[in-house]
């Protein structure tokens, strides 16, 4: 990805492969830059973005709707696989990371992994998912900022554990973080920097469980 601020001007530019994509908050300078790729090569302006990376765009009197609908169908058609996923490995034993994240109510990023190492308990592999998850907001942090918006209150991070979130706040507290004792510097330090400020929800309500846990047959 590449930006280019002028003023009051933003153009950012998307290139995978050979696939470009072009957003501004002018109309003007698409054109302009457009031109300029025309005079360099010879390329096909297939118009206003409907498709792009399997993301479906739609848009309406309210904005811009994404989607996945032909990624989610392709799921749906082999959802007894992904569901012997969401189990784990019952050889390695190892926990599932699962997080996503909202931007207001717009879903925007979704994570559902094994993870590398087996963990000595629900709390450490629940804190190994705590700290990528951070590493997704700081990654996120970074894009906004790129595109000229900048950060001016802490993200919320929503949390389950009790025990994850004292931790967090004092990652000295237990024997247990030895384990995870990079992870939980960074994670501190995060917090520690009102980066992240962090929550208890309780697991009814915690949308994560949905990416860590076999759905019932019901």
């Amino acid at each position: 990805m590449f930006t280019r601020v002028q003023g009051d001007v933003i153009i950012v530019i998307l290139v995978y492969v050979e696939d470009i994509l072009v957003a501004s908050n002018s109309l003007q300078a698409i054109t302009d830059f457009k031109e300029f790729l025309h005079d360099q090569f010879e390329l096909k302006d297939v118009g206003t973005l409907k498709y792009f990376l399997g993301l479906e765009v739609v848009r309406t009197s309210k904005g811009i709707n994404l989607c996945q609908r032909k990624l989610v169908s392709s799921f749906h058609s082999q959802g007894s696989h992904i569901f012997k996923q969401l189990l784990g490995c019952p050889d390695t034993r190892r926990s599932i990371t699962g997080f996503c994240v909202f931007l207001g109510n717009s879903l925007t990023s979704w994570k559902s992994k094994k993870q590398h190492i087996v963990s000595r308990s629900s709390t450490e592999s629940e804190y190994r998912s705590m700290a990528a998850l951070m590493s997704e907001f700081v990654w996120m942090i970074a894009l906004f900022k790129d595109l000229g918006v900048d950060r001016t209150q802490p993200v919320l991070l929503y949390c389950d554990s009790q025990a994850v979130i004292h931790i967090a706040a004092n990652p000295d507290y237990h024997e247990r973080t030895k384990h995870i004792e990079l992870d939980c510097h960074f994670v501190s330090e995060k917090i520690q920097d009102k980066v992240v400020k962090t929550f208890h929800v309780s697991t009814k309500h915690h949308l994560a469980d949905l990416l860590t846990k076999p759905l019932g047959h019901q």
